[in-house]
């Protein structure tokens, strides 16, 4: 699914200039060339300063859904791309999360007694690596998987109306106490006006906006679609060591994200 809003993968030269112009620095910025002390610390101002915003709550344009059909004895599925946090697996219903080392128990204990590690449903999850997902037990049939995560906050994918906050920010939290003298008026103002806009900006609810998305995919939590029609155990007996049954990849891919 393609987030919203788009990435503007321009807005950070556009933010770059605007810091050297307010501080009155002569310095043109060129993504060419070769970066100069200013440019590398603006950068890190970017950074430090969507760093923050992310702290103070949360924001919906950093939630996404990626949905797979995943076959019979995949029990691994790798989501790759840009990741910051797994928050729910569904498998088709919602799992509940173990623990990687109790994952790996149950599996160990299957194979141990040679017992059944496939079941027309999974019905529990663990993360490892922060974005490898493990299912137990693996499902007997094809199955819809469908994952909710978050992005790293990133420059290029806030809204066009945070370009002014991004501003306010480095200016007020950094660039007043680097070059105070260049600034014109109170230099402070600009940290109030950051505060204010962030506390402020208008943005619907990220709980709102995830689930109105996840419903275009799938219209009922309780019944995504999956191809199994028993909740009983199958005869097929399959290992059940840490690297899992079967092992398939989702794809997040880098900004914007785009799965198929």
């Amino acid at each position: 699914m393609q987030p919203f809003p788009y990435q503007d993968s321009e807005r950070e030269a556009r933010v770059i200039q605007d810091v050297l112009d307010t501080l009155r620095n002569k310095t043109v910025y060129d993504p060419a060339s070769k970066e100069v002390t200013i440019i590398r610390q603006v950068k890190r101002w970017i950074t430090h300063v969507l760093s923050d915003a992310n702290e103070r709550r949360k924001w919906w344009f950093l939630e996404n859904v990626a949905t797979k059909e995943i076959a019979a004895s995949n029990d691994i599925i790798d989501l790759r791309g840009h990741v910051d946090k797994i928050s729910a697996v569904y498998c088709p219903q919602r799992l509940r999360i173990l623990s990687l080392e109790e994952l790996t128990e149950l599996r160990q204990l299957a194979l141990t007694n040679n017992s059944n590690n496939a079941a027309s449903k999974a019905t529990h999850y663990a993360i490892e690596s922060g974005h490898r997902i493990h299912l137990w037990p693996c499902p007997s049939a094809p199955v819809s998987l469908s994952v909710i995560y978050t992005r790293p906050m990133h420059v290029a994918i806030v809204p066009n109306s945070w370009e002014v906050i991004i501003l306010n920010g480095i200016i007020g939290m950094f660039g007043q106490h680097f070059d105070k003298d260049a600034l014109v008026d109170n230099p402070s103002l600009f940290e109030r006006r950051y505060n204010y806009q962030l506390n402020n900006v208008k943005i619907p609810h990220h709980d709102t906006e995830i689930i109105e998305r996840f419903k275009k995919t799938f219209p009922a939590f309780s019944t995504i679609a999956a191809n199994s029609s028993t909740d009983t155990g199958t005869d097929y007996l399959a290992p059940a060591s840490l690297t899992g049954i079967g092992y398939e990849t989702l794809e997040a891919g880098d900004y914007p994200l785009k799965v198929t």
